[in-house]
């Protein structure tokens, strides 16, 4: 790195450092995507690359129902005797039951392919509608992910984590198309 000064040296430094280097993640031994020539990643491996993609954190897994249970009944018991008189539950009720009712019509699961964001998560929320879901039931696994976060003291306590989880668990209520078809019996 001869020949260069001040701010150009310093990023030409952490370049180097950043595509030579190893996973950031304790106990990884994987190269970083950057240093192995797959990808970007300048600090991580693939693995924990794809790790964020589906959990929201490099190194943090998805809550699964069983954990979310207790948080999720407390929460429940929060809500119900708030939901008419506190003005911030109430807007929030109401706006999400807005978003369920504005949400259009439901869509199979092999045809989202190529559409929107916006337009995916307005089908989710069709979804939710159509199998019932509450507004409450929606404010309810907000406040209990946002608990769980915060009492696991290995949690990974990013926005981006706290969205995934809520969304992955909101998808649990009412994920994937179940069609059913008919029987018909000629011989009766």
């Amino acid at each position: 790195m001869r020949g260069l000064t001040g701010e150009r040296w310093l990023k030409a430094r952490i370049f180097k450092i950043a595509f030579a280097g190893r996973c950031a993640i304790p106990g990884c031994r994987n190269s970083t995507m950057g240093a192995s020539g797959t990808g970007l990643a300048a600090f991580h491996c693939r693995k924990h690359v794809e790790h964020k993609a589906r959990h929201g954190s490099h190194w943090h897994g998805t809550y699964s129902a069983a954990e979310l249970k207790p948080y999720l009944a407390a929460a429940s018991s929060y809500l119900r005797p708030r939901a008419e008189s506190d003005r911030f539950i109430k807007a929030a009720l109401s706006a999400i039951a807005l978003l369920l009712e504005e949400a259009g019509p439901t869509e199979i699961a092999t045809r989202l392919r190529g559409m929107s964001p916006r337009r995916r998560a307005r089908i989710a929320l069709a979804r939710l509608r159509v199998a019932g879901i509450k507004p409450e039931r929606f404010v309810a696994i907000v406040l209990a992910i946002t608990a769980l976060i915060e009492e696991d003291p290995g949690s990974h306590r990013t926005k981006e984590f706290r969205t995934v989880q809520i969304a992955k668990s909101l998808h649990r209520l009412a994920s994937g198309t179940h069609k059913r078809w008919p029987f018909v019996d000629h011989q009766v």
